[in-house]
């Protein structure tokens, strides 16, 4: 018996239902209609595909992407410095290793000026320790085979003399690059220089040394003596013997340098202070000092930190402690005080990297209490120092 169906039907154009019809209607995806005829037919309505982002989308995924990357750039950034510092870290310990072996071998420490009639400064006595033994033949041969020293002048040829130094003096800066002594966070070259200078004491004013380094040769102001693990009566873990500074920046020339950070250089106080002046003046002109581009407010240097690592003497091979962390360093007028005011500095975040006489490393931050700071300077000024 055949049976009329009743079958709902979309009708072409508005798909509304119409009672009786063995059609089904439905639009197309280009708005036709199609209709199936017989067996009842399914077709689904699909929205229109798009081609493109519309504004809303892009805006948002822009912010997105601005917020990713403003996390995790710094994070990247942290990643890195931390990673500088853990290699500053370990040279500098290195080092303190270097300077007990020395100390254990010899049976007191190395002094700035290398040793008791001995040429250079104490670069080249730690050198056997850090491995680097045929950097020290090689240095060895330049001074022409021996260190032995008799005095800063020569009792003969003067002439011959000033052209060994020139020769060394042109040797040391253009071919020899030290490993080990450049600190990674530094984006000077490591030519001829080095990032950790010895500590001298406070602030070697009236050429007063209370630090570990001292000078062993009697043409040397101030006291002249090589010092002992007795003589550190503070204890080796409260008496710091290296740290860090920023490193002067050659251009290939002599007295030609890249002043990317006035940190770099010592600057020349522009009064004369006279003899008598006490550390705490110095310190005050010092300070007084722009903390960016000095040269542009008519401030002159004559050298930077390192610049004759290879000899001796405050600003070459050693600092002091008079100023906290990252000060810029000074020097007075000629015929006046002695010494130079050069200070720790560094590339990290917010402070420098100290290894103290028992060899351990710490970090200390530019905010350290003077006080403290200069504590950790003296071997036997039986102070306690504590950075709790």
């Amino acid at each position: 018996t055949h049976h009329n169906s009743t079958i709902p039907q979309f009708s072409q154009g508005n798909g509304q239902l119409h009672g009786r019809s063995r059609f089904l209607v439905a639009p197309d995806l280009d708005g036709d209609a199609i209709q199936q005829g017989g067996l009842l037919g399914i077709v689904k309505l699909r929205a229109p595909r798009r081609t493109a982002f519309t504004i809303i989308e892009l805006l948002v995924s822009i912010a997105i992407v601005g917020l990713l990357v403003a996390l995790i750039v710094p994070a990247v950034q942290n990643a890195r410095e931390t990673a500088r510092r853990t290699e500053c870290t370990n040279q500098l310990r290195q080092l303190g290793l270097a300077l007990n072996q020395f100390e254990a071998t010899n049976r007191h420490y190395p002094s700035l000026d290398h040793g008791v009639n001995t040429a250079g400064s104490w670069v080249y006595a730690v050198l056997p320790h850090l491995d680097q033994a045929a950097l020290w033949e090689e240095l060895k041969s330049v001074y022409g085979g021996t260190f032995a020293y008799s005095g800063l002048e020569p009792t003969g040829d003067s002439a011959s003399y000033d052209a060994r130094l020139q020769h060394i003096e042109s040797y040391m800066r253009n071919k020899v690059t030290l490993g080990g002594f450049h600190c990674p966070a530094d984006p000077a070259p490591s030519l001829s220089t080095i990032s950790y200078p010895g500590c001298e004491g406070i602030g070697n004013i009236h050429a007063g040394l209370e630090g570990i380094f001292r000078y062993a040769n009697v043409d040397m102001a101030g006291p002249r003596r090589v010092m002992t693990t007795a003589d550190v009566t503070d204890g080796l873990s409260q008496t710091i013997a290296f740290s860090e500074w920023k490193h002067v920046w050659r251009n290939g020339q002599i007295d030609v340098w890249n002043i990317d950070d006035p940190g770099r250089m010592i600057w020349v106080l522009p009064d004369r202070l006279g003899r008598g002046a006490d550390l705490a003046t110095i310190v005050d002109r010092c300070r007084r000092i722009p903390p960016r581009t000095p040269e542009k407010y008519g401030w002159r240097h004559n050298a930077g930190h390192a610049e004759s690592w290879f000899m001796r003497g405050n600003g070459g091979c050693g600092y002091v402690h008079g100023q906290p962390p990252n000060r810029l360093s000074c020097e007075y007028p000629p015929a006046t005080i002695e010494g130079v005011l050069t200070t720790a500095g560094s590339f990290h975040r917010d402070g420098v990297n100290g290894v103290f006489a028992d060899g351990h490393v710490r970090f200390v931050t530019n905010f350290v209490d003077l006080g403290v700071w200069r504590s950790m300077a003296t071997c036997a000024g039986n102070e306690t120092v504590s950075l709790e």
